[in-house]
């Protein structure tokens, strides 16, 4: 499973297009439970580069990140979803990386406020409200604060 997709990752968007059923293939493939979840991972990553303006792709990624997934192939979603032209980035993909912000692991906590920065000021500003939230957290790690705090400096928010 993991080769089929690692090989899926070198075809060109328009070879992807031209394959009869691939997206529809994929996103059954994904949608599984048992299925080896880091090659399930690849192709979330895969459908996320050639596809994410797609209603399936995006339902798909939606309820593939709803799962128990360990931190690192969280952090591999999310780092695949801040790919692209972020000013087609759809909006429930960035409230994906949003909700991250509330793991249990700080890695993750972290990479979504990456995500979520180089994404830009649009995302920045949706995700205002979580960021000052991390921020007031007493027990919130101070590099989780830290990454907070510069998101919205750099951003142009206000740090009052």
């Amino acid at each position: 499973q993991g080769f089929a997709v690692t090989v899926l990752g070198s075809v060109q968007e328009r070879q992807a297009a031209s394959v009869p059923g691939l997206l529809q293939s994929l996103v059954s493939y994904i949608k599984r439970t048992d299925r080896y979840t880091q090659a399930q991972v690849s192709a979330v990553a895969f459908l996320l580069q050639k596809w994410q303006d797609d209603q399936a792709v995006q339902e798909t990624v939606e309820s593939f990140l709803s799962r128990d997934l360990d931190a690192d192939s969280h952090i591999r979603i999310l780092l695949a979803l801040g790919l692209g032209d972020s000013r087609r980035k759809p909006a429930r993909f960035i409230d994906l990386i949003i909700a991250a912000l509330g793991d249990s692991s700080i890695d993750v906590r972290t990479t979504a406020i990456d995500v979520l920065s180089r994404i830009g000021t649009q995302a920045i500003v949706r995700a205002e409200p979580s960021l000052r939230k991390l921020i007031q957290q007493a027990d919130q790690p101070e590099v989780i604060k830290s990454a907070a705090r510069k998101a919205l400096r750099d951003a142009g928010l206000s740090m009052e």
